[in-house]
């Protein structure tokens, strides 16, 4: 809602023939005067856009008891907030040992793949016959 418009007088009556002519002019000056003087009182408090002018509302203009209860509220919605923390925590404490182990899985082939990447593949030759028996101490794990 845009501001309101000061009242703007548009006949002057007082011709110089009657006193109430003059009468009904001073009476219509006063009325425009006060209203620009609302127009000019509301554009104070009030933007064009209907909302309340900045730095109206501080905590100094708020009365005690609703800033207490405006703090016991940010208090309990705190206390909310931290209870779901925790019980996320106490969530995240219950994973199964699975999801570790895969975390530790995942890991070593993560290192895996950057030695490869960083070492290049590792040139076993060409296997053109099964190796025979284990031997003791080969490692046949890495291959």
């Amino acid at each position: 809602m845009p501001n309101p418009t000061p009242y703007i007088r548009g006949h002057g009556f007082a011709g110089g023939a009657s006193d109430e002519a003059a009468l009904l002019d001073g009476e219509l000056r006063s009325a425009a005067a006060a209203s620009v003087d609302v127009a000019n009182a509301i554009r104070d408090i009030r933007r064009s856009d209907g909302h309340l002018a900045n730095g109206l509302v501080t905590q100094a203009t708020l009365a005690p008891d609703l800033i207490d209860g405006l703090a016991a509220l940010a208090a309990a919605m705190a206390a909310e907030a931290n209870e779901a923390a925790d019980a996320a925590v106490d969530a995240l404490a219950d994973l199964p040992a699975a999801l570790i182990l895969a975390k530790a899985s995942s890991d070593a082939m993560a290192a895996m793949a950057d030695k490869i990447r960083d070492e290049g593949w590792p040139d076993y030759g060409s296997i053109t016959e099964p190796p025979g028996p284990p031997v003791a101490g080969d490692d046949y794990g890495t291959i």
